[in-house]
């Protein structure tokens, strides 16, 4: 393969396609998800909340919640926004269609808040907890597994969003606060990072600095500088050797 031609692809589009196929696998899994659960008698409101009642839920606990993640979020973000700026050679939202940032901030977190909710919180830890694991070491599990799906770069503050979501799931067994509170959160760091990533300047391509020719003095009556530097011009324009500036 040519490495070049990746550059005919403008980044953004490489980054939709990613995020899409992202979303497929994960639609994919929690369908698989409520379609073993549906073959074993049970419902999907059991992963939802408990006795299927979602709406029913502390507030204290779902406000503590709710300012942990977001706080995580937003420091996930300050940090990003700063290197970001001290190195802006490119976005990678860069080339994105008007349809394709709506699914950025709208339809993608939506997505998010279901499935990954659904997969980290409503099934692995209920599996982890059917295995006889103990509270903290599925609380890691779980933290862990769902920290690696993504960057690098994310990996300390989505390992402390799985935590703090993975612990109130164990301790109120109702996803659906965690379903907004995860779509809200993606909702608007989508759309500070495309702000920010946006606003960098296009990268500076550097321009090959051009030697200036050389001026050759043509002497006149009575210059005798000139008259003495004569033989030298002369010997500069029957050489291809360039001067040495």
């Amino acid at each position: 393969m040519r490495p070049e031609l990746a550059t005919l692809l403008p980044a953004g589009q490489v980054t939709f396609g990613l995020y899409a196929l992202i979303a497929i696998v994960e639609w994919s899994l929690a369908l698989s998800i409520l379609r073993r659960l549906r073959r074993a008698g049970g419902s999907p409101m059991d992963l939802l909340a408990p006795h299927g009642q979602p709406w029913r839920f502390r507030w204290l606990p779902t406000a503590l919640m709710f300012v942990a993640v977001n706080a995580i979020m937003a420091l996930m973000m300050v940090l990003l926004a700063a290197l970001q700026s001290a190195s802006p050679s490119f976005s990678y939202y860069d080339g994105l269609r008007r349809w394709q940032l709506l699914l950025f901030v709208v339809g993608i977190p939506m997505s998010a808040g279901f499935c990954e909710e659904l997969i980290w919180r409503g099934y692995v830890i209920t599996r982890l907890e059917a295995r006889g694991r103990g509270r903290w070491t599925t609380l890691l599990l779980s933290a862990v597994s769902f920290a690696l799906i993504h960057s690098p770069l994310h990996w300390p503050f989505t390992f402390l969003f799985g935590v703090v979501t993975g612990y109130y799931y164990v301790r109120e067994r109702n996803l659906l606060p965690l379903a907004i509170t995860r779509a809200r959160v993606d909702f608007w760091t989508f759309g500070w990072f495309l702000l920010c990533a946006r606003g960098l300047p296009p990268p500076q391509v550097p321009v090959p600095e051009s030697h200036p020719s050389p001026v050759f003095i043509r002497p006149g009556r009575g210059d005798r500088t000139s008259r003495a530097l004569l033989p030298f011009s002369r010997g500069l324009r029957r050489s291809s050797w360039p001067p040495i500036l």
